[in-house]
């Protein structure tokens, strides 16, 4: 009876030993892995999130610019625009005016040779 009993406390003991051993080594370990892991992959995700936003703000940029640029260009073709059109105007209303000073001119001469007729009729008769 006394050799088992020994037996039995021997292997007791030599089984909770190692479970305990191998428990400890392997929790440690994975834990740190993991630890280290999860630090790296943080990092590389604000880098990713940090980048992201500095192409964000270049592209809104960039399409500030375009619009921008496209606003100036369509002003001033308004601006063309009107001056063609202030210019087209003005040469209308100058054409109307000579028109109407043309007409007048000819009034004039067109008395002025009646005159001179009578004259001529006048030098005749004497």
């Amino acid at each position: 009876m006394k050799k088992k009993k020994k037996k039995k406390k021997k292997k007791k003991k030599k089984k909770k030993k190692k479970k305990k051993k191998k428990k400890k080594k392997k929790k440690k370990k994975k834990k740190k892995k993991k630890k280290k892991k999860k630090k790296k992959k943080k990092k590389k995700k604000k880098k990713k999130k940090k980048k992201k936003k500095k192409r964000r703000k270049k592209k809104e940029e960039r399409r500030r610019k375009e619009k921008e640029k496209e606003k100036e260009k369509e002003e001033e073709e308004e601006e063309k625009k009107k001056k063609r059109r202030r210019k087209e105007e003005k040469k209308k209303k100058k054409k109307k005016k000579k028109k109407k000073k043309k007409k007048k001119k000819k009034k004039k001469k067109k008395k002025k040779k009646k005159k001179k007729k009578k004259k001529k009729k006048k030098k005749k008769e004497n």
